[in-house]
């Protein structure tokens, strides 16, 4: 993948929008590509986040990927 083509795709992030599925996935490999380490991903518990295509996702990603999910917040 290109620095172009992948300035393309990840720029949506940078302005705070959402980043999704192939985006997604083109970002942690760019990410990683670039630190040229172990990335730590800490996310909350939205449904995107726990379905069977994103834990598929991040689990051929575990040798350089380590995701915290975030406790829930109990509102009082």
């Amino acid at each position: 993948m290109t620095g172009s083509h992948c300035w393309r795709r990840c720029t949506p992030l940078i302005r705070g929008e959402r980043v999704q599925g192939e985006d997604f996935e083109a970002l942690l490999g760019v990410a990683h590509h670039q630190l040229g380490s172990k990335i730590v991903l800490v996310w909350d518990n939205a449904a995107q986040h726990k379905d069977t295509a994103m834990r598929e996702l991040l689990a051929a990603r575990e040798d350089w990927l380590t995701v915290f999910r975030l406790s829930r917040m109990h509102r009082t």
